[in-house]
């Protein structure tokens, strides 16, 4: 059982070791037989964990004792374990095997694939660790293979300076998982999942209070909580910590695939869904959660609505798709955040693998405005974009619309009093409008790329109609199929049994039963989604058949008579007369200029991280390094003693050349001060 977990590792290893002598060739069969390998034995372990509901407890051997800490080399294959590995290598096999034509001309093509293989191995270690330490094991392990990853382009600078942000940003997120873990430890005197959730079931341990006022209670495991939401932030890109993703854009396009739609990212998902049985006492940190994921999710939507670069548009997409996970998480629906994680894995990959297939088509051009006119060039790259889009919006009948749009009703029926000092109304509004914005941006990436006509820079584009590659159009259409049929299979399974991966800490908890009421929810609260989706969706084509009959250029030509002669003669040089896009952009970028900026640049986030991280904590470390380094530690360390050094033997050179009695004198003075010192420090 444990082959599944180490055959990444063993393909990691034979390409390290023999892959300069096997070629690319061999390089690209071992992996495809490892890795279809991979998908089979997940697969028949799924079935296998699904049918007999049962757990499986794998231990290798002792790995740490020291007093009451005991932590052992053990695999836990559980429902949600069986569940992440067979999502992971499903995606994994599918970047493989895309990777196999998007990086066959790169020199370092051997080491990228056996990166990948890593990289999926730590991701098993992580979601079948049975204890926090071998969990905290893949957590870096991950980190680390991001690192090489984004980094692969080492001679690229801003690839350089991506990967060192993502690897320090999410070290922020590491030191808070590392500091719930020792609290954990120093609570309950066990870091094992296993016990740890019968401990918080039966609630053996009375809870101590760390803070208690008139109106405000907080418990000691609502701390152990916070640091753990800490490193939640940091892995899974919440909003404070969320800038390295659309960073980590630097990489090859594979990667980004990778990392944002079934590892890395989802690691932090991941730990809030099998550290239930810790959040669901702590209804104060699912408060913070379900607040911060809510506003993740908007803010990201709304970055992304004014981006053109198209990978960072699918980057911030999944800051604010990963928002939505974690608001089903703070209401307590682990299994339906865990559905919309396998349902988002799907469509993100295809979105990320398709704009790799664009941008290598386009000679590596990322600028929206540079690439259109590809709808009848690239069939297969137009329906996988639109297929997507549509799955992100979450329109019927695809795999979105079954995860999100419970997840947007969970947050009305949920959203009264959870933490007993908070009304969380305000979510359902800020998740709706979050819809909004997804819908505008899909549907403007999408006209961008096929809709919009006049783009001098078509040419670029490599031939009449360039083929895909058959490893490409193969991930594309796999890919495709799990995009729109994923949630449709998944959908009984998800959203009828929703203690089946939390250990049945969900059967105790009052908010289980009212993801049954959502049955009776009013029907504009169910169509809501619904409604916000096809308002988007009709003001777009009314746009695009009003555009394409002269109805608006004829309009344009009004607006422009209301400028005056000096802003009409402006432009009219520096853009089209008669567009109707162009003009009504002029126009909002006048008045809101200011507003559009900020989006553009993330709200300003690297600027006050550069602000607070580099000048304050730079002019203080400067003042330390001065005052401290270079004058108390160097006065009392090597300067100090080099001169007290330099001046004893110096002296000690006039003492020897005086005559015989002053030596003697030097001498008996010398052994009378290390006798003292001896009789001061040892006697």
């Amino acid at each position: 059982m444990l082959l599944p977990i180490f055959l990444p590792l063993f393909n990691f290893l034979s390409l390290a070791i023999f892959g300069r002598f096997i070629g690319k060739t061999g390089a690209i069969y071992i992996t495809l037989y490892n890795m279809l390998l991979l998908v089979f034995l997940n697969v028949k372990l799924l079935y296998f964990i699904w049918q007999f509901n049962t757990t499986y407890y794998i231990t290798i051997k002792s790995w740490i004792r020291v007093l009451t800490l005991e932590v052992n080399w053990e695999f836990i294959l559980d429902p949600l374990a069986v569940t992440m590995l067979v999502m992971v290598s499903m995606i994994s096999i599918v970047v493989h095997v895309y990777s196999f034509s998007y990086m066959k001309n790169d020199p370092h093509f051997i080491r990228f694939i056996s990166y990948l293989s890593l990289f999926t191995f730590f991701m098993f270690i992580l979601v079948t660790a049975s204890n926090f330490v071998q969990l905290f094991l893949g957590w870096e392990g991950v980190g680390i293979c991001s690192y090489l990853l984004i980094n692969f382009w080492f001679t690229r600078v801003q690839a350089n300076k991506a990967a060192i942000k993502a690897l320090l940003m999410n070290r922020v997120g590491d030191i808070g998982f590392l500091i719930g873990t020792v609290l954990t430890f120093a609570l309950f005197q066990t870091l094992d999942f296993t016990v740890l959730t019968h401990l918080a079931i039966e609630k053996v341990i009375e809870q101590p209070y760390w803070l208690i006022t008139e109106h405000f209670s907080l418990l000691y495991i609502d701390v152990i909580c916070f640091f753990f939401f800490i490193g939640v932030i940091g892995k899974s890109a919440q909003l404070g910590l969320h800038t390295w993703l659309p960073a980590a854009m630097e990489g090859p396009t594979p990667v980004s695939a990778l990392i944002h739609a079934a590892t890395m990212v989802t690691a932090g998902i991941f730990l809030l869904i099998r550290c239930s049985f810790l959040f669901e006492i702590s209804t104060n940190i699912r408060t913070l959660i379900i607040i911060v994921g809510a506003v993740t999710a908007l803010v990201s939507a709304l970055t992304a609505i004014f981006l053109y670069d198209i990978k960072k548009i699918i980057a911030y997409s999944t800051c604010s798709q990963l928002g939505y996970m974690a608001v089903a998480c703070g209401f307590s629906q682990y299994s339906l955040g865990l559905f919309h994680l396998i349902n988002h894995a799907f469509f993100k990959a295809l979105l990320f693998l398709t704009a790799g297939a664009i941008i290598h088509s386009f000679n590596n051009e990322q600028d929206i405005r540079k690439l259109s006119g590809i709808a009848t060039r690239m069939p297969l790259i137009h329906c996988a974009i639109l297929i997507g889009n549509i799955a992100i919006m979450g329109l019927p009948f695809l795999s979105g619309f079954y995860s999100k749009d419970l997840i947007i009703e969970i947050t009305y029926l949920q959203g009264f009093d959870i933490a007993q000092s908070f009304n969380l109304n305000f979510i359902f509004s800020i998740i709706l409008v979050a819809t909004v914005c997804t819908g505008v941006y899909s549907l403007r990436l999408y006209y961008y790329l096929f809709l919009r006509q006049g783009c001098v820079h078509s040419s670029t584009l490599l031939g009449p109609g360039p083929t895909q590659p058959f490893f490409i159009q193969l991930s594309l259409v796999f890919l495709m199929l799990g995009s729109i049929f994923s949630g449709y299979l998944l959908s009984d399974i998800f959203s009828t049994t929703m203690d089946f991966y939390t250990f049945g800490m969900n059967a105790e908890n009052d908010n289980n039963s009212t993801f049954l009421e959502n049955e009776f929810l009013p029907w504009y609260i169910k169509l809501a989604p619904l409604f916000c989706n096809l308002l988007v969706l009709f003001i777009f084509i009314l746009f695009i058949t009003w555009y394409q009959n002269g109805i608006i250029p004829q309009f344009t030509q009004v607006l422009v008579a209301h400028l005056s002669a000096e802003n009409r003669a402006q432009f009219e040089k520096r853009y089209w007369f008669g567009s109707f896009y162009t003009t009504i952009t002029y126009k909002f970028n006048t008045r809101f200029g200011g507003l559009i900026q900020l989006f553009q640049n993330n709200f300003y986030f690297n600027e006050v991280y550069n602000y607070l991280a580099f000048l304050n904590f730079n002019y203080y470390y400067h003042n330390i390094f001065i005052n401290f380094d270079k004058g108390v530690l160097e006065f009392f360390g090597p300067v100090g003693l080099s001169r007290l050094y330099y001046w004893v033997t110096t002296h000690s050179v006039v003492v020897y050349k005086r005559s015989l009695t002053s030596q003697l004198i030097f001498i008996y003075n010398t052994i009378l001060v290390y006798f003292y010192i001896l009789e001061y420090f040892f006697m």
